[in-house]
């Protein structure tokens, strides 16, 4: 195939200045003094740039580094509700503890009668106690997301409410492999005035423990009600997916839809309540449950506190169910992590989405793709793409990357990888972003499974301040040349 180049350029407008203000931080080049901040000159550590006077609606972006003890953090970042941190794009910024850490790598603390809102964006937490604590006082009002958060250690967000705390989080994109459940919720009784409530979602995000559960929640006494819910999430290799414990008049339940639920010891969902406390109530819907324990999916399914359908079962006494079907599923390689769907796999088009349904997989892709013509959602955390391009994992630039390629069986392929980079706009709130595509680095054609895979070497280029890389596949079915829609947002970080 002849080589081609392709050219990519991606605007994204982002608030005003009179809305959110831009500061920045570097760990390597930066400088902790007052007059620094800005793009061209940063601050050198989170913690300097949230002791300063910063406007209201800050953001602060993080440029790639390691910010440690030796980099000027001092441990826990308190972060202000009002103030959004956030990674340069989601490439190359750790913040790692100390080894024996005994406190929080980031704090939100709501002081009682409060509100605000907080966000925690693109960032790798490594850490021996938990990467996000959020403390939420009595009769206080807090929303918040941790998104596209990669944590590995100990524990990743622990959530306490007081009584009368109403909060709504947001764990979005994240990978999170810890020792104890990656999400735990503690949720107090109601206070004299106010009940108290914690909304929980999961979104697009994988999340594994090797001693515990995915998520654990606990709630506490009356008035006090937890609803744990999301979209297009993994949760496996755990004690269970869901583990909620009720008691005193507390109240809990699930609204999740388009999970998977694999290895999981218990089954996708764990519970225990008092007499004093209903058993929680389940709405599960698209939802793959998968080589969990005895064949136990739901261990404790109850007609009258389960609503299921559309879902994927291995446990064949849930077969039939709201129209939820056999396996298996078909995955692509469970094992090894890969929860994208197979042509082959009987998941596909057999969804029924809600009123209310998320449009977007575990890859952030679009729902409903019409695919043999029908556009009915998947079953599973993937919607399968016919022509489809990604990487098995995000190694470093300079490195070896495995690519694995969707296709129509016999179409000839091309793959482009091209270093991404980024220009500060008008005021700091418009960003560019260019990525040049040389001569292709993977060539081919689909096998008839239509699935191929191939090693690609990741240039690196030091000079370019991108340091990201992407991949964007060309195919030619026919002699028609088609391109992939999706492949470009397939970015590796140094």
């Amino acid at each position: 195939m002849t080589a081609r180049i392709l050219t990519l350029l991606l605007a994204l407008a982002a608030p005003s200045a009179a809305e959110e203000t831009f500061y920045y931080v570097d760990p390597v080049q930066g400088v902790d003094i007052p007059t620094a901040g800005r793009f061209t000159q940063p601050w050198k550590s989170i913690t300097y740039a949230l002791s300063q006077p910063l406007d209201p609606q800050a953001r602060i972006n993080l440029f790639p580094g390691d910010y440690t003890v030796a980099t000027g953090e001092v441990f826990p970042i308190e972060l202000n509700p009002l103030t959004i941190v956030v990674g340069f794009y989601g490439c190359g910024a750790r913040v790692i503890q100390p080894a024996g850490s005994t406190v929080p790598a980031f704090r939100w603390t709501v002081q009682p009668g409060r509100g605000g809102y907080g966000d925690l964006w693109d960032m790798t937490i490594e850490t021996d106690h938990r990467a996000v604590e959020v403390i939420v006082g009595a009769d206080a009002n807090f929303s918040f997301s941790a998104s596209g958060l990669r944590v590995s250690g100990n524990q990743a967000v622990h959530i306490a409410l007081d009584p009368g705390a109403n909060v709504s989080a947001y764990v979005n994109g994240s990978d999170l492999a810890t020792t104890l459940a990656p999400v735990i919720a503690e949720v107090s009784p109601g206070s004299a005035t106010l009940d108290t409530r914690l909304d929980l979602d999961v979104n697009r995000s994988r999340l594994t423990a090797s001693s515990g559960s995915a998520v654990e929640g606990t709630v506490t006494g009356p008035g006090a009600a937890l609803v744990v819910g999301g979209t297009s999430s993994v949760l496996y290799g755990c004690e269970s997916g869901v583990d909620l414990t009720v008691s005193g008049g507390g109240t809990a339940s699930t609204m999740i839809e388009n999970f998977v639920f694999y290895g999981l010891a218990s089954g996708a969902v764990s519970e225990t309540a008092s007499t004093l406390s209903p058993l929680p109530t389940h709405d599960l819907r698209n939802s793959i449950f998968w080589g969990n324990a005895v064949q136990q999916d739901l261990p404790g399914y109850d007609p009258a506190r389960y609503t299921l359908t559309t879902n994927l079962f291995e446990d064949a006494a849930l077969v039939g169910i709201g129209g939820s079907i056999a396996g298996p599923p078909d995955f692509v390689d469970a094992a090894a992590g890969d929860w994208h769907l197979l042509p082959s796999s009987p998941a596909r088009d057999a969804g029924s989405p809600s009123p209310d349904f998320d449009a977007s997989d575990l890859d952030g892709d679009p729902r409903m793709t019409v695919f043999g013509g029908d556009g009915i959602t998947d079953v599973g955390a993937d919607e399968l793409y016919e022509r489809y391009v990604y990487f098995t994992a995000p190694p470093g630039v300079g490195q070896v990357a495995t690519l694995r390629v969707f296709g129509v069986a016999g179409d000839d392929f091309a793959v482009f990888v091209g270093p991404m980079t980024f220009f500060p706009g008008f005021g700091d709130g418009l960003q560019l972003h260019s990525v040049f595509f040389p001569a292709p680095l993977l060539a081919g054609v689909v096998a008839p499974s239509g699935l191929s895979e191939g090693q690609v070497p990741v240039p690196a280029d030091g000079a370019l301040l991108g340091i990201a890389y992407m991949a964007q596949a060309v195919y030619l079915s026919g002699g028609a040349l088609e391109f992939s829609a999706n492949a470009y947002k397939n970015w590796i970080c140094e």
